[in-house]
């Protein structure tokens, strides 16, 4: 080493110290480094997540992963420390080194650690975030509800998940659901919420109710909660009194609105218990959520004497007891006999006059024979063909008031203006013979209609 002399003897320290300078620069220039921030990883429960971290200038130093938040070592360089199956470690150039977690679980969240064993060591580190899709504890949410009409109702459903999970009621018949906010009751097709409460449950609330839990993950998962609601049977019969022809066959019904679902039965007169048989049929069909509404039926086979009178549906559950009554009585089938005809009657011969006067006279008796009095009175009335006057009110001859009229008109015609001839038509007509009041009103309208012709 050439060294330099100061003035009196003492040799300069520079080129040394220049030297160790250089060569420290050079070596902290070559010393391990991270070329990128160690990303962090997010994924679902059962899939796999890698870390990765970027380093140049390794040399001779190791690359080791550590779970920050344990401290466990789950890999130095190559080899896998940690006892779990799922930890595995592979590089690319001594550059990129990896770190891989297959299926993950919700353990295995929480900061990972890529260190280089430097003196003093560095670091980085990156964040395994595992997401969970929606899980509901069927410890903490309700299972069937049971309340009595009119009575408040809660229904609840709690769900666990990474993120935390959202809750949506619907009824799993898609009718609406009931709530009320504290001060109006509304009807609505959804509710969000862990606690549906329902205020006043009725009959119309009862069925299956549907919690779905839903976050990011899929897949979303429900729970089927059904509410029970109990009240008072109720019947109501359609028709209570029957009328029925003996010989056929005849149906009773009543309907029934009870919960829980109710014994239901027939009774008869005596207050015998009816049983299907070869007399009668009984059955019932349930209908509405829990089988509330039932449709009973009583059939009796070729109705008869006997089976005239009272017959009794009754229900019944634990809360209560009903019944109704159909009477059931005896009516003729309608007839089939045609209704009787009115007789008609019918004109069947004509005297035709061969030379009528001009002037016939006022009455019939002397201008015609006995055998033309006959002739004109025979008809044929009724379906038998029966001749001679009918039966009734006294029968008016078309002809003779034809004749009547006809000398009437010819009086008017022929006579002058003096009144005496007026007042002989009324003498003469009243010898005329007329059957009834209708007749004579027309008679005595056409007279005063002449009489007024007749004034000067």
């Amino acid at each position: 080493m050439v060294c330099g002399r100061r003035a009196g003897g003492v040799p300069s320290l520079l080129p040394p110290l220049l030297l160790i300078t250089l060569l420290a620069s050079h070596a902290v220039s070559f010393s391990p480094q991270f070329t990128a921030p160690v990303a962090n990883v997010t994924v679902a429960r059962g899939r796999d997540a890698k870390f990765t971290c970027l380093v140049r200038h390794l040399g001779g130093y190791r690359v080791g992963w550590v779970k920050a938040d344990t401290k466990a070592i789950q890999a130095i360089h190559t080899h896998v420390i940690t006892h779990n199956p799922r930890v595995h470690v592979s590089f690319d150039d001594h550059s990129t080194w990896h770190l891989l977690i297959k299926q993950v679980t919700e353990d295995d969240k929480g900061p990972y650690m890529c260190q280089i064993n430097t003196d003093p060591m560095i670091s980085q580190m990156g964040y395994l975030e595992v997401l969970r899709p929606p899980e509901i504890e069927d410890g903490e949410s309700s299972g069937d509800v049971v309340a009595t009409e009119g009575e408040r109702a809660s229904l609840k459903c709690v769900a666990n998940g990474h993120p935390k999970p959202s809750i949506t009621w619907i009824r799993e018949d898609s009718a609406t659901i009931m709530v009320t906010d504290g001060r109006a009751t509304t009807s609505v097709m959804s509710w969000e919420g862990e606690v549906l409460e329902l205020p006043r449950v009725s009959r119309d609330d009862m069925g299956a109710y549907l919690c779905i839990a839903r976050n990011s993950v899929p897949p979303q998962v429900s729970k089927r909660v059904l509410l029970l609601v109990h009240f008072h049977p109720i019947i109501h019969v359609p028709n209570q009194l029957i009328g029925v022809p003996y010989g056929i066959d005849v149906t009773l019904e009543c309907k029934v609105e009870a919960s829980p679902k109710p014994v239901t039965f027939w009774q008869n007169s005596q207050g015998e218990m009816l049983m299907s048989s070869s007399k009668y049929n009984v059955s019932d069909e349930h209908s509405k959520p829990g089988g509330y509404s039932v449709h009973m039926t009583l059939t009796i086979r070729n109705f008869s004497a006997a089976d005239v009178g009272r017959y009794t549906c009754v229900a019944k559950n634990s809360i209560g007891e009903v019944d109704s009554t159909i009477n059931v009585y005896y009516v003729a089938l309608p007839t089939t006999t045609p209704p009787p005809r009115i007789p008609s009657y019918i004109e069947t011969n004509r005297v035709e006059e061969e030379s009528p006067s001009p002037h016939p006279p006022l009455h019939p008796g002397p201008s015609l024979s006995t055998q033309d009095q006959e002739v004109e009175g025979s008809i044929v009335w009724g379906e038998g063909g029966q001749t001679g006057p009918p039966p009734g009110p006294p029968y008016r001859n078309p002809k003779i008031e034809k004749n009547n009229i006809q000398t009437l008109e010819s009086e008017r015609k022929g006579s002058s203006s003096s009144s005496s001839s007026v007042f002989s038509v009324f003498s003469n007509a009243s010898s005329l013979h007329f059957p009834d009041s209708t007749s004579m009103a027309f008679l005595l309208s056409l007279l005063i209609s002449v009489f007024v012709g007749s004034l000067p």
